[in-house]
C-alpha cells in the first residue's frame, strides 16, 4: 500500500472481538478530552491535560490533517461494541515507506485500564500493519516509569533496543526514554492467540 492509498482510500476501520478501530470524529471531543484531560493518565506521556473541548475539537482537526499529510499519521478512535463508549486512540506516525517502518502511540481512559482493551487494539493495529501495510519495523517510545505501557509493549512482542538520554524535557528536567522495537520475525512468532487479559 502506497501514501496516495492511504490518503484517498477510505479511512481503515480495524474489527477486533470487543472493539472497533474508526476514525476520530468531533463528536469524540468530550470523550476525547475525558481522556487526555486526565492529569493521571498524562503524566505517563509527559504533556500538559487537555484544557476543553476547543482544544479536543483542534486536535480532532489535526489527526485529519495528519492523514492528508506527506508522510500519513493516522490515529483511530477505540470503541466498545457492548455500549459504543470511547475508550482511548492509538495510531502510526513516523511512516517512512520507502524503509518499511513507522512508529506507534496509544493512549486509554483510566476507567478501562486493565481490561485488556489495549492489548486487543494495539494486536489489531499491528496485525493491519504488518499486512496491507508491508511494516517491517515498528518503533516506540516509553518512559521507564510507565510500567503497564512497558509491559503491554513487551506482551505484544517489543524488545527494548535501548535508552534515549535526556530524549524530553519536561517542567525543565530532562528524562531519558526507552526505544522499543517489533520487527517482522518477532511479530510472526508473537504468542498473541488470545486478545484477553
Amino acid at each position: 500500500m502506497n501514501v496516495d492509498e492511504v490518503r484517498v482510500s477510505d479511512f481503515p476501520v480495524l474489527r477486533t472481538e470487543r472493539l472497533v478501530l474508526r476514525e476520530i470524529v468531533h463528536a469524540d471531543a468530550p470523550a476525547l478530552l475525558g481522556i487526555h484531560g486526565d492529569s493521571t493518565a498524562m503524566h505517563y506521556m509527559f504533556c500538559e491535560p487537555m484544557r476543553d473541548l476547543e482544544e479536543s475539537h483542534a486536535w480532532i482537526g489535526r489527526f485529519a490533517a495528519e492523514r492528508l499529510a506527506p508522510a500519513p499519521c493516522i490515529r483511530w478512535g477505540i470503541e466498545r461494541q457492548s455500549d459504543g463508549a470511547f475508550i482511548g486512540t492509538c495510531g502510526m506516525y513516523d511512516w517512512v515507506q520507502g524503509w518499511r517502518r513507522c512508529s506507534v502511540g496509544y493512549a486509554l481512559a483510566s476507567f478501562a485500564w486493565g481490561l485488556g482493551y489495549m492489548r486487543e487494539a494495539m494486536s489489531a493495529l499491528l496485525e493491519w500493519l504488518m499486512g496491507p501495510m508491508q511494516i517491517n519495523r515498528v518503533g516506540a517510545e516509553i518512559h521507564p516509569t510507565n510500567t503497564p505501557s512497558l509491559r503491554l509493549a513487551r506482551g505484544l512482542g517489543f524488545e527494548v533496543e535501548g535508552t534515549l538520554r535526556q530524549a524530553l524535557v519536561w517542567k525543565n528536567q530532562p528524562h531519558d526514554v526507552l526505544l522499543l522495537s517489533l520487527i517482522r520475525p518477532d511479530f510472526d512468532s508473537a504468542a498473541l492467540v488470545s486478545h484477553h487479559p
